[in-house]
């Protein structure tokens, strides 16, 4: 597909978005895929219909990263960082040419090679945004209710020093 059809696909699918928001009363967010050659005509969307809200996925983000050579995790959080609604939280671990998603962001795992990036790109994000709202993706089979307590209280800790609000129920 084009660039200019993949563009003009795009403003009519964020037209029709938006006038179901206002007909239903409802917000609509968009999660992140793997967008190749298009991130600009992706990103240019969201900042030309800021009523719909960003979900970025720190796992899927790092995920791209390593599958898409050249593209800059970090570029693209500075392009989209105003546009983030929502983040779902959750790691990755690569192992040879496999990878295993949905894990949960540890601290030992920080600077392990084999992890990805989660919490400098939440950081990151928090640096730039501190409006948005967190869903820790995570499979709660992976973890103790200890490391659980400790997640929530690193990442509240984080987004309060960025000057976000923190709400934890």
């Amino acid at each position: 597909m084009s660039k200019t059809k993949f563009r003009d696909i795009s403003k009519r699918l964020f037209e029709f978005l938006c006038e179901l928001q206002l007909r239903y009363g409802q917000r609509i967010v968009l999660e992140h895929d793997f967008f190749g050659d298009y991130e600009d005509v992706f990103v240019d969307s969201f900042h030309d219909y800021p009523d719909i809200g960003f979900v970025l996925d720190t796992a899927r983000l790092d995920i791209t990263r390593r599958a898409f050579r050249g593209f800059d995790p970090y570029h693209f959080l500075d392009r989209m960082a105003s546009r983030v609604y929502l983040v779902h939280y959750s790691n990755v671990f690569y192992d040879e040419d496999k990878f295993t998603h949905h894990l949960p962001v540890l601290p030992e795992h920080d600077h392990d090679v084999n992890y990805g990036d989660a919490h400098a790109y939440m950081r990151y994000l928090a640096d730039r945004n501190s409006q948005f709202h967190v869903t820790f993706e995570h499979k709660a089979s992976l973890i103790t209710r200890q490391q659980l307590h400790q997640i929530y209280s690193r990442t509240a800790l984080m987004l309060e020093e960025q000057g976000g609000h923190v709400l934890i129920r």
